[in-house]
């Protein structure tokens, strides 16, 4: 299974503190936020991770190497240019030639769900062509919404994240096993976004949700959130 990390963002909110480091690579509980995720993948199963980068993406690669202290291989792919978490993925899956599934990963976002779970929830459904982690939040007033059959896991719409809509929801996790036909379609060098652009598009054409009532969710996008995340690190890398 080929894990393709997400890592090449601007993080435009954390600019204060990620204009000399990527965001990946910022310090959370005395280390950087890319050792915990590769140390919670390692312990999952995983074997081979693939960092798509891009801002200050050399930082990442130097700091990897090959992947050994994690007893992972990695392999880091610099954008030239940005190209979103679609395009982000267009490029990984072209350049490792990848004809199966993979799985795909945002690099800034904590969640302690087993993945795999998510894995043999894809790989039950022969017509699946991606299926998404999906947390249910107390309070979805900064997320998009996704509405999905909890039974079948199928996905009916997704609805743009309202700030006065505090209601309980179902949330995208940005964990997602994919098949490399539901992003074949992307231009090569297109800035394209998988969660606002092309899963939407996949509505009712093979696209699922794999729910978990509970799990350990943050995606440090905010200030707010960096400043909380060093307080559940210790939850999330031993929850799975």
């Amino acid at each position: 299974m080929t894990c393709v990390i997400l890592c090449g963002g601007f993080a435009t909110r954390l600019r204060h503190i990620t204009a000399n480091c990527p965001k990946a690579l910022l310090p959370i509980g005395g280390k950087p936020f890319l050792w915990y995720m590769l140390h919670a993948l390692r312990r999952q199963g995983a074997t081979r991770i693939v960092l798509s980068t891009g801002h200050l993406g050399t930082m990442i690669a130097d700091y990897v190497g090959d992947g050994h202290q994690w007893q992972l291989t990695i392999q880091c792919i610099q954008e030239r240019q940005p190209l979103g978490t679609g395009g982000a993925v267009r490029l990984a899956a072209e350049t490792l030639k990848l004809r199966e599934s993979f799985l795909v990963l945002n690099g800034d976002t904590f969640f302690s769900g087993p993945i795999r779970r998510l894995i043999a929830a894809h790989r039950a459904r022969p017509d699946a062509m991606g299926t998404m982690a999906l947390i249910r939040v107390k309070d979805a007033g900064r997320y998009g919404r996704v509405d999905v059959d909890v039974r079948s896991g199928f996905v009916r719409r997704f609805d743009e994240k309202l700030a006065d809509d505090t209601r309980p929801a179902w949330i995208n996790a940005g964990i997602y096993m994919l098949e490399p036909a539901l992003i074949a379609d992307i231009r090569a060098d297109q800035m394209i976004s998988l969660e606002r652009e092309i899963f939407p598009s996949w509505v009712g054409q093979g696209l699922y949700g794999c729910c978990y009532e509970e799990a350990c969710f943050l995606d440090f996008g905010t200030p707010e959130d960096y400043a909380r995340a060093s307080t559940i690190v210790h939850h999330w890398t031993t929850g799975a």
